[in-house]
């Protein structure tokens, strides 16, 4: 493995570790805004970087999205975060196939099965 590839590596980790153990905090001053639940497939809609974390929740995913530097980030299948700097290329799915609870805080919703819920980064 490549030096830049495990420095990669290194810092994702360390971005899912402070998120999990609560001591990333968002510079933000309010809530992240919920864009919407969106279709996705194969060919990703969010396509810029993409995680399969356990105990996923939406402040996790936004985090790490704002963190790379990505307008949206996308929750999907109650452990997925997916961000880009574009969505909705398949168009709109309806809120109630955005509803699996997220793993990482059950009065939370992480997607669907192929469907991403959208939020702004703030970016």
């Amino acid at each position: 493995m490549s030096l830049a590839r495990l420095a990669l590596h290194l810092a994702v980790l360390s971005v899912a570790l402070a998120a999990f153990c609560g001591a990333a905090t968002m510079k933000r001053s309010t809530a992240p805004k919920r864009l919407g639940c969106f279709k996705d497939r194969p060919k990703r809609d969010l396509n810029g970087y993409e995680l399969k974390q356990q105990y996923m929740k939406t402040a996790n995913c936004v985090y790490l999205c704002t963190t790379y530097k990505y307008r949206f980030a996308g929750l999907q299948a109650i452990d997925w975060c997916h961000c880009g700097n574009s969505y909705g290329r398949y168009g709109r799915a309806a809120d109630s196939e955005c509803s699996l609870s997220c793993d990482g805080d059950h009065s939370d919703t992480c997607g669907g099965h192929w469907r991403n819920e959208v939020y702004s980064t703030g970016l």
